[in-house]
């Protein structure tokens, strides 16, 4: 024993303490009911900073000595052997004592100890359910946690999404620690009894402070009460709200919610039912002057209904009626003088919190600038068949004709949609709007001639998407679009057939302009009729792009390589088109150069091959490239382009042909 003791402490101070930990364990086996070994293996845990190991092995021997002691009871032990007994249990609980002095010592509580914005920092990074946990730690880690607002601004509740039944009770239960720094809490996809639970919380907890609650797709149907009962107990400060609930429910009794909350300033209600009469019992009398922002997207929106509605909210900005009779367009110009943005069966173009806080300012000033919708977007493609219907929507249109900026118009682009659509919107072509930037659109063939005309009275166009869901454009739209001197963005996206020379010669005119070009973004998604050599030629040679995305566009493989040259050649990446031969264009070594063409994005295009790849690798001023689902480019051309610090790629080679 005392050869074994003495090589493991020779082990220990030669820092072989697993060789010593050997040894001692050896004495434990031959004796253990003496404490030697237990005070070896102890010593030499402490001297490798093992200190729970250290305080076990100490225990362990209090415990082998003190069963000893008990069996021994019996026996005509003499007092000596019994001191002895507890002279060992002495050492070890001594050292056991000190063992855990260390240990203590060693514990560095981060949370009390790291500065306020490093362990904000900290904080940052934690999910909620782990934040949640810290609160259960100590009082020290809750009281640290808790002082830090931010993680606590925005809480999601939801059951599905986050598939732990128990996470939203964990959640709830805990508010009362947390509750007064929430503001935006979002509840997602809640049974009846979810819903009700969070209801109970809203009533009794501590949300003294929440701004913005959101219900997604959730039931409430037969807790209604509590549902009003919650939003009285929140009322004072809550301004932003929705309701998105399922189909099953019953109509959300719209007139109590907005009766009780009457500071609020956003309010989207979207459910697929009817809006009734008995819906709206309990309408506020008086006019809720902060509400600017109201989306109802319901299943049927009778035009009662909505002037009822909107006699509560003098004061709007925004809105959106989903599913409305187009009678509903004379209430909303008669009730919304203010209005800015409308959408009808659609979405509305969204103002920022800054347009709404000017064009508030300018209200309360009582401004006199130009009055007046600037942003609007209809669909008509599922509704509004009738000639009455097309009159109130000319009309809309003719009375902002003078404001209007942004504008999404689709009027469904197939014949089966509506054959006599070029005749009911003839009244279109009367519309000259001066300040338009962007347009959205979408027609049948038989409207080419109003498209035409539309387009050459929008002078001022920056921003032109045509589509998606179209089934032809011709070549008079086309000609319209090359006349457009200011358009910088060109969308084309999810049509059937275009014509070819038409759109040769968009480009061709963009292209002849030279610098003094507009156009930087090109756009063909799902150009589904091919795109001829020709206007590939004359796109590549638009000097002022900044970016091209073709996705889905059909070439042959001789005209995306031709294009892809040319690119090349007019971006400064190569200086000879006869030859295959790859070297700087003389005018990329000039310093008046000024390509600008920095993001190309091709997908599922079987046309592009690795020597088209090859050249457009070569732009100088390309920054971005992505290669999705080219099926003829292959991972060791890409190689070079990955090595390459310059552009960011982004590349998809599971349809590459090397993995056929």
């Amino acid at each position: 024993m005392s050869l074994l003791d003495v090589r493991a402490w020779t082990y220990g101070t030669h820092h072989q303490i697993n060789q010593g930990l050997k040894d001692a364990y050896q004495m434990i086996t031959y004796s253990p009911t003496t404490p030697s070994g237990y005070l070896r293996a102890g010593s030499l845990y402490v001297m490798d900073n093992r200190y729970k190991a250290a305080l076990e092995v100490y225990e362990q021997g209090i415990e082998a000595i003190t069963a000893a002691d008990r069996n021994n009871n019996g026996d005509d032990d003499d007092d000596d052997s019994q001191l002895k007994d507890s002279a060992e249990r002495k050492i070890l609980q001594e050292k056991y004592d000190e063992a855990k002095l260390y240990l203590e010592k060693t514990r560095v509580d981060f949370v009390a100890r790291l500065p306020s914005d490093v362990l904000c920092q900290v904080l940052d990074y934690l999910p909620f359910n782990a934040l949640l946990e810290t609160l259960n730690v100590s009082k020290i880690w809750r009281e640290h946690v808790i002082a830090y607002p931010n993680v606590w601004t925005k809480v999601k509740l939801a059951t599905r999404s986050d598939n732990n039944h128990g996470m939203l009770g964990a959640i709830l239960v805990r508010q009362y620690h947390y509750g007064h720094h929430v503001k935006h809490v979002s509840v997602d996809d809640l049974c009846e009894d979810d819903s009700y639970d969070v209801f109970i919380e809203f009533i009794y907890g501590a949300f003294s402070n929440l701004e913005s609650l959101d219900f997604w797709s959730s039931d409430m149907d037969g807790i209604y009460e509590d549902c009003i009962a919650a939003l009285s107990r929140i009322k004072d400060t809550l301004r932003s709200l929705r309701f998105s609930l399922k189909a099953r429910n019953l109509p959300l009794p719209l007139g109590a919610v907005l009766a009780e909350c009457k500071n609020l300033i956003k309010f989207d209600y979207l459910q697929p039912c009817t809006i009734t009469p008995e819906a709206l019992d309990d309408l506020p009398s008086t006019p809720i002057y902060s509400l600017n922002d109201l989306t109802l997207a319901c299943a049927a929106l009778p035009t009662p209904q909505l002037e009822r509605i909107l006699q509560c909210c003098p004061r709007l900005l925004q809105l959106a009626c989903m599913n409305c009779d187009t009678s509903a367009i004379e209430i909303i110009q008669r009730l919304c003088p203010h209005l800015y943005s409308l959408g009808l069966n659609s979405s509305p173009h969204e103002l920022s919190d800054e347009e709404k806080k000017t064009l508030l300012d300018n209200m309360n000033q009582q401004d006199n600038s130009p009055h007046g919708i600037h942003h609007i977007n209809f669909d008509v493609c599922s509704a509004w068949q009738s000639m009455d219907h097309d009159v109130s929507v000319l009309r809309i249109l003719l009375d902002n004709a003078h404001v209007l900026e942004t504008a999404e118009m689709r009027f469904g682009g197939y014949m089966d949609d509506d054959e006599h659509q070029g005749a009911r919107w003839d009244g279109v072509k009367r519309i000259t709007l001066p300040r338009l930037r962007s347009l959205y659109f979408e027609f049948n063939p038989t409207m080419s001639s109003v498209a035409a005309a539309l387009l050459s009275n929008c002078p001022s166009l920056e921003t032109l998407a045509l589509g998606p869901r179209m089934e032809f454009i011709d070549d008079e739209v086309f000609r319209s679009i090359a006349r457009l001197r200011n358009l910088k963005e060109l969308t084309i996206s999810f049509v059937s057939g275009v014509d070819e020379t038409g759109l040769a010669e968009v480009f061709q005119a963009f292209g002849s302009r030279g610098k003094s070009s507009s156009l930087q973004k090109v756009k063909l998604d799902h150009c589904i009729s091919d795109i001829s050599e020709e206007a590939a030629q004359y796109l590549a040679e638009i000097q002022t792009l900044h970016e091209i995305h073709l996705i889905r566009t059909y070439m042959s493989l001789e005209s995306f390589e031709k294009f892809a040259k040319t690119l090349a050649h007019q971006h400064g990446g190569i200086s000879d088109l006869s030859t295959n031969t790859i070297s700087p264009s003389p005018s990329s070594l000039s310093s008046s150069f000024t390509s600008s063409l920095h993001t190309i994005v091709l997908e599922a295009m079987d046309c592009v091959t690795d020597e088209s790849v090859r050249y457009l690798h070569e732009i100088p001023s390309l920054r971005n490239l992505e290669l999705l689902q080219l099926r003829n480019v292959t991972p060791s051309r890409v190689q070079p382009i990955e090595k390459n610090n310059r552009i960011t790629l982004k590349f998809d080679d599971t349809h590459s042909s090397s993995h056929e």
